[in-house]
């Protein structure tokens, strides 16, 4: 079975988790991992520890909010485990996209498809649209 963490600083985590939970319906082994102000380091380790050996023999994938902030620095405390894989940068496309698939690929596929869907949804929304003829904006701005 695969587990996932999402582990962010404040209440990201449980935002996230909520959001997708919104669009899909719970999804069983998913967990929100909050690290918050008062927090030590410490604790976020031992919060990480806890849910991977409840989960031993499964599949763990921590998905973290930034590269080099603490939650993704205390998940890295886990990275000789062979059954662990971390990703930085979680938004919602890459937590519904695991949230979807991660019975459905082996872990190492399952890990890039999930890296690939959240680069996927990164788009310079304006620059799309400049494509669009002006006319068609100035009808839109009328409108309102």
């Amino acid at each position: 079975m695969v587990r996932v963490i999402i582990a962010a600083h404040g209440d990201l985590a449980s935002h996230f988790l909520k959001s997708a939970e919104d669009l899909l319906g719970p999804v069983e082994g998913v967990y929100a991992l909050e690290f918050k102000r008062q927090q030590s380091t410490g604790e976020l380790v031992v919060g990480l520890g806890k849910i991977l050996d409840r989960h031993k023999g499964d599949n763990i994938f921590i998905l973290t909010d930034f590269l080099g902030g603490s939650p993704c620095n205390c998940a890295c405390h886990f990275i000789a485990e062979n059954n662990v894989w971390i990703i930085s940068g979680v938004n919602l496309p890459m937590l519904i996209e695991i949230m979807i698939k991660k019975e459905k690929m082996p872990p190492d596929e399952l890990c890039a498809d999930v890296i690939k869907a959240a680069r996927d949804s990164i788009e310079n929304v304006c620059a799309k649209f400049s494509e669009v003829p002006a006319s068609a904006r100035n009808e839109r701005k009328e409108e309102n």
